[in-house]
């Protein structure tokens, strides 16, 4: 008896196609064997991992709370700079007066008067000998016009301080610290510069006499 058209397992040993086996037998080669292109580091294309990469985010960066501690920090700066004490300091050149009377001491200018400097808030405005000013420093024989430039400055310095800071307006207030034994012209040239650089009053530091 003749069988044509072959048996079920000839069909199989011929590699007659069977769905889901595709990926199965690109793995295999000759008689069954494992591909050797697997142990020779090249990884098929559908062996090969797929790396997802995360999605980008994007933040905005708020900035209000920033500028809030920015503005705290400024008003805090500037009320302690315009907020500064008058101070002496001891010098041979400086002899402060005694005085009975005792006064409140607020925040001012510092003009410091020796006999040889004038000063503004420590700074030195103008050198002399003799406690006599110099004839080309003077305007109309009564303004010294190193100390007028110089209060000036501290005007336009404080009316800006002012301006952020409603604590420190400006008050047109300088304490003048002289030595005992200024000459009166000179005293009255620093009063009178004083008066022209919009500054309308003034107290003199002393010391406070025992008793």
């Amino acid at each position: 008896m003749t069988i044509l058209g072959g048996s079920s397992t000839s069909g199989k040993a011929q590699g007659v196609d069977a769905p889901g086996n595709d990926e199965a037998r690109s793995e295999l080669v000759g008689d069954g064997l494992p591909d050797p292109r697997l142990f020779s580091g090249h990884v098929p294309p559908s062996r090969k991992k797929r790396h997802v990469h995360p999605a980008e985010v994007k933040t905005d960066v708020n900035i209000n709370s920033l500028l809030d501690i920015l503005a705290v920090l400024l008003v805090f700066l500037l009320k302690s700079f315009a907020s500064s004490t008058v101070q002496v300091k001891p010098s041979p050149e400086l002899q402060i007066p005694f005085s009975g009377a005792v006064a409140p001491v607020e925040e001012s200018v510092a003009v410091t008067v020796t006999l040889s400097s004038l000063l503004v808030n420590d700074k030195p405005v103008l050198r002399f000998d003799a406690g006599e000013v110099p004839k080309e420093m003077l305007s109309n024989g009564y303004l010294i016009k190193p100390l007028a430039t110089s209060l000036e400055q501290e005007v336009k310095r404080q009316e800006t301080v002012a301006q952020y800071n409603k604590a420190a307006e400006f008050k047109g207030l300088v304490t003048i610290i002289a030595d005992r034994n200024v000459p009166f012209r000179l005293l009255t040239q620093v009063m009178y510069t004083i008066g022209q650089a919009s500054f309308s009053k003034y107290k003199f530091a002393t010391i406070k006499a025992a008793g």
